[in-house]
């Protein structure tokens, strides 16, 4: 008897396969647009970001002073840190909300008075804040005020005989104690958002078709009909959406390693990279995942009665899962039992863990995947059960 059920339910996985395999756009969709999407926006917005920001910092900064005659020396000092002294605004304010200029320098009348006395004397550095654009600009202007500064505070104490060392009591050392860059470890945090959409979106047309498809073309019936048992169709058709889901899940996790390689060095010298190994880990970590993804979407198209209308709910669907990942993303949470139970919500927190270059842990692993198996092993039977009536096919 074991021996006749592994046929029939391989026999229906490989029939489904070919079948779906025939079908140009829905392997578009499930194993290029799926698993391919995430990774190459993930590149394209690296790479855009790291040439702007080169771009920023290798630009002069254009910055227009108001009061330039109070600070002669100071102003000297800022050309030739390289930044191009302009002609004053009439309004400071409304030059830089109405992006005439990115940062503008205005220099009390007072400030060479305050100056002489030794006084703090004030400068006002206009900007616009919500502008992504000009932060670099504004960024290194402030560095350079606060260097001319601290430059000119070090002369005072020195011409008064006090070393200038006295006003920095403490010197603290930062110790980065992660494993991998910050900003590798953020984009990490993305990654469990992408491959649960992959994940999804690699068995969402096998589910659909093997399931309303076949009902929407009458195909069903006949199949019901056959001699091999309602259970092995029912695990044939599964093991088909597994097998898509799997594809697209591996298909992306390969993407975002391999498209890592294509982005440019970052300012500061810094090359975003994925190691093989922590690839693999990803992927083991994900691969629950896919059993729950394959027999929810399969149990809610089998309750509707067209291929339109199974995929309207499983697109809606898709959302539920994946908000455990943007939970994460916006409020990290910490490795508890309880979290590492939750469905996605445990992939979604060793993912980031991995990210940051912590060891993957077995007792985590086995936690993480006895949850989220858990769920998919009672969807799985629900689809069963469900397939068992004999209204199935009405």
């Amino acid at each position: 008897l074991a021996r006749m059920s592994r046929p029939a339910w391989l026999t229906v996985m490989v029939k489904e396969v070919r079948e779906n395999l025939r079908d140009r756009r829905t392997m578009f969709s499930a194993l290029v647009l799926g698993p391919l999407m995430f990774p190459a926006l993930l590149v394209v917005m690296l790479s855009v970001i790291g040439s702007q920001q080169s771009s920023d910092l290798e630009k002069t900064v254009d910055l227009p002073v108001v009061g330039a005659e109070h600070a002669p020396n100071l102003v000297a000092y800022l050309r030739q840190a390289g930044i191009n002294i302009l002609p004053a605004p009439s309004d400071p304010e409304r030059a830089v909300t109405e992006q005439r200029a990115e940062v503008v320098l205005v220099i009390p009348a007072e400030f060479a008075a305050q100056w002489a006395e030794g006084r703090t004397a004030r400068l006002d550095l206009w900007q616009d804040g919500t502008r992504q654009r000009t932060r670099t600009s504004v960024f290194r202007v402030e560095r350079l005020l606060e260097s001319y500064g601290a430059r000119i505070g070090s002369l005072r104490l020195t011409v008064r005989g006090i070393d200038p060392s006295v006003l920095r009591p403490l010197s603290v050392i930062k110790r980065d104690a992660a494993g991998v860059d910050p900003l590798m470890a953020m984009l990490i945090a993305f990654f469990p958002y992408g491959l649960m959409f992959s994940a999804f979106m690699g068995g969402m047309f096998m589910a659909i078709d093997t399931t309303s498809g076949e009902r929407e073309r009458q195909s069903l019936e006949p199949l019901l009909l056959t001699p091999a048992p309602r259970r092995d169709l029912v695990v044939g058709k599964l093991a088909a959406t597994v097998l898509f889901s799997m594809t697209s899940l591996a298909l992306c996790v390969t993407a975002m390693a391999w498209g890592l390689t294509l982005v440019p060095p970052l300012p500061g010298g810094l090359e975003l990279s994925m190691e093989p190994g922590v690839a693999v880990r990803i992927f083991l970590v994900a691969l629950p995942v896919i059993l729950l993804a394959s027999s929810a979407q399969m149990l809610i198209a089998a309750f509707t009665r067209t291929y339109r209308e199974a995929q309207t709910y499983v697109q809606l669907f898709q959302f539920v899962p994946m908000m455990p990942s943007l939970v994460q993303l916006i409020s990290p949470m910490d490795t508890t039992t309880l979290n590492l139970l939750t469905p996605v919500l445990g992939q979604s927190i060793l993912i980031a863990q991995l990210g940051k270059g912590v060891p993957l842990e077995a007792g985590a692993l086995l936690l993480s995947w006895s949850g989220t198996v858990l769920v998919g092993a009672v969807l799985t039977a629900a689809v069963i059960a469900f397939y068992q009536r004999e209204k199935v096919i009405s």
